[in-house]
């Protein structure tokens, strides 16, 4: 099994437009891989364990190969995921930094929506959303945030508990 690293000093002009352009950013990258695209990484958003998902969680939790995104990649993904009725995203205050948290809407909501366009969501299925929806939250929602977001009516006492 060989494994390319690639630096910035490294990589030619052309795999670097080439990467641009796609919206994808790696640092490793397998030989023979598929790299991840945009339907991929909004299907692994919504497969987030919990109710609710931030970009310091996903990079912390997500799959392998997005934990290397970036911040706009993840907006982007997260806003696609908003016009697309799934969830809405939430300006949520900790300290002196205002972070975007993504609320998922429920599986009754999303169930519908994900049969509708399989091609967009091939990725994540109905049942597999439903179940990850009720797992635990991870710990980078913070007490905070998870306050915050029960105070605006976003989610209830009974999603932000730790089963």
């Amino acid at each position: 099994m060989s494994f390319t690293l690639f630096r910035n000093s490294q990589v030619d002009d052309r795999a670097r437009k080439d990467t641009a352009t796609l919206g994808l950013r790696f640092q490793f990258a397998r030989l023979g891989q598929q790299l991840p695209t945009k339907e991929r990484l909004m299907s692994a958003i919504l497969l987030t364990p919990g109710p609710t998902c931030s970009y310091h969680s996903f990079t912390q939790s997500g799959p392998p190969s997005f934990r290397s995104i970036s911040k706009q990649e993840y907006g982007l993904a997260t806003s696609k995921l908003e016009e697309n009725n799934l969830g809405i995203q939430v300006a949520v205050k900790v300290g002196y930094v205002t972070k975007l948290v993504f609320v998922k809407h429920s599986p009754e909501v999303i169930g519908p929506i994900l049969q509708r366009s399989p091609d967009l969501y091939m990725w994540c299925t109905p049942q597999e959303f439903a179940a990850r929806y009720q797992c635990k939250l991870s710990v980078k929602i913070n007490q905070n945030i998870r306050n915050q977001l029960m105070e605006k009516g976003y989610v209830t006492e009974e999603q932000m508990r730790w089963l």
